[in-house]
């Protein structure tokens, strides 16, 4: 072969070495980004249906917790797991004693402010202070009561039971809350509070209380 045909000759081989290399990087650029654009979309789909997330895109809210009482919540997100919530706690019920002698019916109010801290995706704890209202008054039905030995008992109004009071207190709960964008749900599984009296405003001795939470239903509006 000719020097000029040799020079040519390995002219060509090395562009074509050159060209089938680059055509290789191109298909193997492209393919990583293919992988890294799947798996990109893939983790946002997934933190997008996250409370965690979701909870990046509110800012207040609004709900109620549900049990044999019911409470009204409104919250300010400070941060992802910080929320900051007020409350006012009502529950009111009528108790029947001594053969229906005599009912007792009571009111206790609760207003409070709470800080919700949350680990992990919905897991939360509450850290709590409150006032807390007790009303407890008896009403006479009857009066006169009768025992199973068919003795008479006479009720009089003025019972020592009448109570009136106002009590400060703190406590915690633990809980589970599932936000979205525009909602949440979730429960209060257990808590537990105590408080001290700062005011009587009934002559009868009023006592300290205890406030316990036990599997609350907790809904809610979000913005």
């Amino acid at each position: 072969m000719k020097p000029k045909s040799l020079l040519r000759f390995i002219s060509l081989v090395s562009v074509s070495h050159v060209a089938i290399s680059q055509i290789a990087i191109s298909q193997i650029a492209f393919a990583e980004s293919h992988s890294n654009s799947k798996r990109s979309a893939r983790e946002t789909e997934e933190s997008d249906g996250s409370s965690a997330e979701n909870r990046k895109k509110i800012m207040a809210s609004a709900g109620m917790e549900l049990y044999f009482g019911y409470s009204y919540v409104l919250g300010y997100q400070i941060k992802p797991d910080l929320n900051l919530e007020l409350w006012y706690d009502t529950l009111d019920y009528i108790r029947l004693f001594g053969g229906c002698a005599y009912s007792v019916s009571a009111s206790s109010t609760f207003t409070g402010a709470r800080g919700r801290f949350y680990f992990g995706n919905s897991f939360n704890v509450s850290g709590y202070s409150y006032y807390r209202r007790e009303k407890y008054i008896c009403e006479i039905d009857h009066r006169v009561a009768t025992d199973s030995n068919g003795t008479q008992t006479q009720i009089t109004s003025g019972s020592s039971m009448d109570k009136d009071y106002a009590a400060l207190g703190i406590g915690f709960s633990i809980g589970n809350r599932l936000q979205w964008e525009n909602f949440y749900i979730g429960g209060e599984w257990f808590g537990l509070g105590s408080d001290t009296v700062v005011k009587n405003y009934h002559t009868n001795k009023a006592s300290n209380g205890a406030k316990l939470i036990l599997s609350r239903l907790t809904i809610g509006a979000s913005i």
